[in-house]
């Protein structure tokens, strides 16, 4: 019973160790303002401070422009080899034909096609084309004549009231690639998390970004750089340079694919 008592009436002090060594100190300091050093760096390297917002494509335009990037005057080296595309015709890892037999210059109009949302464009380089044309009467006295010298196919009925003329011809497009082609694209952010309260929007449509709810949007100057990459993430070049200010390319950016 005593010694249960003595034990319970003892209070047991901690004992510190105190050290003096300014070494031993300044190296814990060290460490101390390293590890401090290394949050902070970290922070702002993650972003971590920073509360991210989803920017999204907005008024984005693939269009085709007038002009070609060598005048459209050269013929390419392909169009003075056709006869080498012979073999593809009735290969069999091959399911269409394919036997150009010239190279043509496209019109504006029909060398490139923009699709319904302009954000694609689709430029020709091959075209199998088939015309066919249908007359009566004494429009089918010499269509017959016609048609041979175009290599065409002539259908027409006994007395020749009616006929036609089919032509099939395949044919390569010439420098597609040097088909002017002006991309025009914006972007925009909600900083109200999706209540379209704050908006920012940018890009090359104007020469100014703008902020702040929709019916109240404020001009702010824009120093947007445009970069363009291609596939394996290097930069390549469009309209002769891989980087567009801001300044230089309001109102759309015109290159070639070449």
């Amino acid at each position: 019973f005593f010694h249960f008592a003595g034990e319970c009436l003892v209070v047991r002090l901690p004992r510190a160790l105190v050290l003096k060594n300014w070494r031993l100190g300044a190296f814990y300091k060290l460490l101390q303002l390293c590890f401090l050093a290394l949050c902070v760096f970290y922070s702002w390297y993650s972003w971590f401070f920073l509360q991210p917002h989803t920017v999204k494509p907005w008024g984005i335009s693939v269009l085709q422009s007038e002009g070609w990037g060598n005048g459209n005057h050269t013929p390419p080296a392909y169009c003075h080899h056709l006869e080498d595309y012979a073999h593809y015709q009735g290969s069999a890892n091959h399911k269409y034909d394919y036997e150009p037999t010239a190279c043509k210059v496209l019109p504006a109009e029909d060398a490139a096609v923009t699709a319904a949302n302009s954000k694609e464009l689709f430029i020709a380089t091959f075209v199998d084309e088939m015309v066919l044309w249908e007359g009566t009467g004494t429009e089918c006295r010499d269509a017959q004549e016609a048609c041979d010298k175009k290599k065409s196919i002539y259908g027409g009925t006994a007395g020749r009231s009616r006929c036609s003329c089919t032509l099939h011809e395949q044919f390569l497009v010439q420098n597609p690639e040097e088909q002017h082609i002006r991309l025009v694209y914006g972007y925009e952010i909600d900083f109200s998390d999706g209540h379209r309260k704050e908006l920012s929007r940018g890009g090359i449509l104007a020469a100014a970004n703008t902020v702040g709810p929709p019916h109240k949007m404020k001009e702010q100057p824009s120093d947007l750089v445009t970069v363009f990459l291609g596939p394996d993430g290097k930069a390549c070049e469009f309209g002769n340079k891989s980087e567009w200010k801001h300044s230089d390319s309001v109102g759309g950016i015109t290159g070639t694919l070449r």
